[in-house]
């Protein structure tokens, strides 16, 4: 799936590689205010966003958000395993 974050601002990006490659970005969790942080209207409102990266440095990538649009790709299938090989990733 694709997660399209809408109205992003006060971005904020914590990443730090050593040695290694990490290529994707491996995502740990996907974190959502209860509360907005910003309420303009009832419309418009903001959340804070924490995307924690599941790497050795605590990396992550924070912001503000009115909310996502979700895309899937692909065809679903389950897994054994928590990573999909490459050759069945489109």
């Amino acid at each position: 799936a694709l997660l399209v974050f809408e109205s992003v601002s006060n971005l904020h990006v914590s990443i730090a590689f050593s040695n290694t490659n990490i290529f994707p970005l491996p995502i740990d969790s996907i974190l959502r205010s209860s509360q907005p942080v910003v309420a303009r209207a009832p419309e418009h409102r903001e959340f804070q966003w924490e995307i924690k990266l599941n790497d050795l440095n605590d990396g992550k990538i924070e912001f503000w958000s009115t909310g996502y649009r979700i895309h899937f790709r692909g065809t679903e299938m389950n897994l054994a395993e928590q990573t999909m090989p490459k050759n069945l990733r489109s």
